[in-house]
Formats: C-alpha cells, structure tokens, sequence
C-alpha cells in the first residue's frame, strides 16, 4: 500500500507563510483594540447619562417627612 503526502514546504517557504500569518493576527489585533476602545467611549456615555438621569430623579423624588421614609 503506498500513500502519497504532500510535498513538505521548505524552511523558506514556510517562513514565509509563518510571517503572513503574523501580519495577518497583527493587522487583526490592532482592529479588535480599536473597536474596545471605540466601546470604552460608548460605556463610559451610557454610564454618564444613566448617572444623570439618576441625579434627575433624585432631585423630583418627594422627601419623607418621617426618618424611616414611611408615608
């Protein structure tokens, strides 16, 4: 029984391919940091707008008469 496997690459050419690769994951790394940074940006305006409207609520809502803050 004889099998045929493919023709090994050579030391070149798999440098090459290895260096490729490496570009590939380094141009990939580079986009993923932006698009956290870009999503950093967007948390931090959700977290500010939902501490204003926190503060908004804060100033309508009725003071309690009583310390406990039963009616």
């Amino acid at each position: 029984m004889t099998t045929t496997s493919p023709t090994p690459l050579s030391v070149a050419d798999l440098a090459r391919s290895l260096a490729a690769e490496a570009v590939s994951l380094t141009a990939r790394i580079s986009e993923l940091r932006g698009t956290l940074a870009r999503l950093d940006v967007q948390m931090q305006s959700v977290s500010d707008a939902l501490k204003q409207l926190r503060a908004a609520e804060a100033e309508k809502a009725p003071v309690s008469p009583h310390p406990c803050g039963a009616p």
